[in-house]
């Protein structure tokens, strides 16, 4: 019951944060594409992306090959 609760919380969080950052786009560049959705999934992806590694234990900056 937990998980259940913890999808719908971030669920919302997720839908207002959707909502405001779409709305703030389309206020500053206007309407002519969609740029508010490109913005809300280049930054969730990222997001994502970023926890999913920081879960992993991966560090953001690797050392170059070769280098001890």
């Amino acid at each position: 019951m937990t998980v259940v609760l913890y999808i719908a919380l971030f669920g919302a969080l997720g839908c207002l944060a959707r909502y405001f950052v779409s709305g703030w786009v389309h206020e500053l560049i206007g309407p002519t594409l969609p740029y508010g959705t490109l913005a809300v999934n280049v930054l969730g992806a990222f997001l994502i992306g970023w926890s999913w590694s920081s879960a992993c234990g991966a560090r953001p900056f690797p050392p170059r090959c070769g280098s001890a």
